[in-house]
């Protein structure tokens, strides 16, 4: 069943093209912000950490635009269920939509780092600092995958998908706020200039809750009509 419904997907990214070029514009705009940065500081470490996981670039680019792009490609049809006789063929399907935008951005991340850091004269200071940076991603990810099973199990629930971008935007802005007030966010606790216990014990937390939503997003598809 998992791979018909990977097949499946990956034939449906043909007709989703246009909403993943828009994510992939706002990382390269993102990336090239990043880069403008750069060139314009002396090469540090925290100035490094500060291009490439600029807050307010995660919290009004990143996240709001992987918000409607998982909206705009979430499709879920009975004739699906019926065809593979259980109900997880869409679970399997939220989880591919959700894994799409995140392997487009570190892609992309990935693709661009080197000769953003080279052109920049960063080169050294990210051969010292990569491990960091590394981990940040990931937690960047986790990250997403939380705010994916958010959005995939409120509107499930609403069945309005301005009234979960509104509901996730709203969880963003909190968690955002949190940050740069210095409190505790979770959600953007990878932008600080150090990792420290605090963030190694955030991570754990995250990966919890992805494990939570996960279960709850379950129940919601095992509970609800979807004509």
């Amino acid at each position: 069943m998992q791979r018909n419904v990977i097949r499946q997907q990956t034939i449906l990214n043909r007709a989703f093209l246009k909403n993943y070029s828009l994510f992939a514009l706002v990382v390269v705009g993102l990336v090239l912000a990043a880069f403008s940065f750069l060139k314009s500081t002396v090469p540090s470490e925290a100035g490094l950490i500060q291009s490439v996981f600029q807050r307010y670039n995660i919290f009004l680019g990143i996240i709001p635009t992987f918000t409607i792009v998982l909206l705009s490609t979430l499709k879920y049809r009975i004739a699906d269920a019926l065809c593979c006789q259980t109900r997880k063929v869409f679970i399997l399907q939220t989880i591919y939509r959700i894994l799409i935008p995140i392997v487009i951005m570190v892609l992309i991340w990935l693709i661009a780092i080197i000769p953003m850091m080279i052109a920049s004269g960063y080169l050294a200071v990210f051969a010292k600092s990569w491990p960091g940076i590394l981990m940040r991603m990931i937690y960047l990810c986790l990250v997403l995958l939380s705010f994916g099973c958010l959005t995939a199990t409120t509107y499930l629930l609403s069945n309005k998908k301005l009234i979960t971008f509104v509901v996730i935007f709203g969880i963003n802005s909190l968690t955002f706020l949190l940050n740069v007030s210095g409190k505790p966010s979770l959600f953007y606790d990878f932008v600080k200039p150090d990792l420290g216990i605090m963030t190694f014990l955030s991570s754990i937390v995250l990966v919890g809750l992805i494990l939570l939503l996960g279960a709850v997003l379950n129940l919601v598809i095992a509970k609800k009509d979807i004509l």
